[in-house]
């Protein structure tokens, strides 16, 4: 019989560890380094994606006539692919 942590380990991965040979489990370091890896991961993604956005272009004034611009022609593209649809 297993012990409880090897229960929640099959549970919560479906698929096996990256660090676990074929057929064994993985150790409680290799289990626990995959969703620190994932959110490190995802950090390093975004804090990309911020600085993408930073060097993208001139920056501009997102007031109310900038969401309303907006707004149009987020109707314009629904209302043409609508068209397209019927």
């Amino acid at each position: 019989m297993g012990s409880i942590a090897s229960v929640r380990r099959k549970s919560y991965y479906s698929e096996p560890c990256a660090g676990a040979p074929k057929g064994e489990e993985p150790s409680i370091e290799a289990y626990l380094e995959r969703p620190v890896q994932a959110n490190q991961d995802a950090a390093r993604e975004l804090e990309t994606l911020a600085l993408e956005g930073l060097h993208s272009g001139s920056p501009i004034e997102a007031g109310p006539s900038h969401w309303q611009e907006k707004h149009r022609l987020l109707d314009e593209r629904l209302s043409n692919t609508n068209r397209r649809i019927e």
